[in-house]
């Protein structure tokens, strides 16, 4: 996981007691990296500051890979693609030249913009949920700002279980309605 993906391992046995022997290889080091959003594309590109651990010429440490993939998703959920998750990671190593080939992969889902904040039910007034939600409408999507609001929500003394959701996407709308589904806490019910 450091980069030492050429040692090798060597047993004896002395004395009656097994032996192991590990000789470090020299450190393999990334060469490429390459970030393929699958949804859409305009996404690849939100991603690049995230990769700064990954740049040619460094080590090719497993921690660095994985952080990096993890940064390059949460820039991806905050600039518009709430829904995002990674895909198939592929780390190819040359074992001739110690070098690797880095893919990160993303599915994006569909970019989004906040529509109308819409409290499912009739218990809570439909002002008040929506006052408390900060989430203007036509501003680019953000996972944070939705769990900020669903935190809030579920914060209120008569609130159980707040669940916050963008509506599901539909082709060719950016803007997507965000669906409250709020549970009472049992003294309020």
């Amino acid at each position: 996981s450091e980069g030492f993906y050429g040692a090798a391992v060597r047993t004896t046995v002395r004395q009656g007691e097994a032996l192991y022997i590990v000789v470090p290889s020299e450190r393999f080091v990334v060469e490429t990296v390459e970030t393929i959003a699958k949804t859409d594309g305009r996404a690849a590109e939100v991603v690049e500051p995230a990769l700064d651990a990954l740049s040619p010429g460094s080590p090719l440490r497993a921690a660095a890979v994985m952080a990096s993939e993890a940064a390059g998703l949460a820039r991806i959920q905050e600039a518009g693609w709430p829904d995002a998750e990674t895909g198939e990671r592929e780390v190819t190593v040359d074992h001739d030249t110690r070098n690797a080939a880095i893919m990160l992969a993303y599915e994006t889902g569909a970019f989004s913009r906040y529509g109308e904040i819409l409290p499912e039910g009739d218990r809570w007034r439909p002002r008040f949920v929506q006052r408390l939600g900060d989430l203007p409408e036509g501003e680019i999507a953000q996972l944070s700002a939705l769990r900020e609001y669903q935190a809030r929500l579920t914060a209120l003394d008569s609130v159980a279980r707040a669940q916050v959701q963008l509506a599901p996407a539909e082709r060719g709308v950016e803007v997507r309605d965000i669906l409250v589904s709020l549970t009472p806490a049992p003294r309020h019910v």
